[in-house]
């Protein structure tokens, strides 16, 4: 489980560069912006829970494709703490 959290951190933290790079992060929260809904403004606008959203997606397609134990279930939890601290840190 070790390996593939450490995995699923290292997708999150690439794709969060990307994202900033290509400026999908400014298109959701624009986007989140106009809705209609309040959960979905709270939603897109912010980080933290974009964040956890992508970390559950990319462990559910790893585990598709790699094979699913209950362990991994925590796997998101343990890549979003992680990523808070890198970013509250500045690393």
């Amino acid at each position: 489980m070790i390996e593939k959290t450490f995995v699923i951190l290292g997708l999150v933290l690439f794709l969060n560069q990307l994202f900033e790079k290509l400026k999908i992060w400014e298109w959701i929260q624009e986007r989140g912006s106009i809705s209609r809904s309040e959960f979905i403004y709270k939603l897109t606008s912010c980080r933290f829970c974009l964040i956890f959203h992508l970390s559950w997606i990319l462990t559910l397609v790893s585990s598709v494709f790699g094979g699913f134990s209950w362990d991994v279930l925590i796997v998101p939890f343990v890549v979003s703490g992680l990523t808070q601290i890198f970013f509250n840190n500045g690393i």
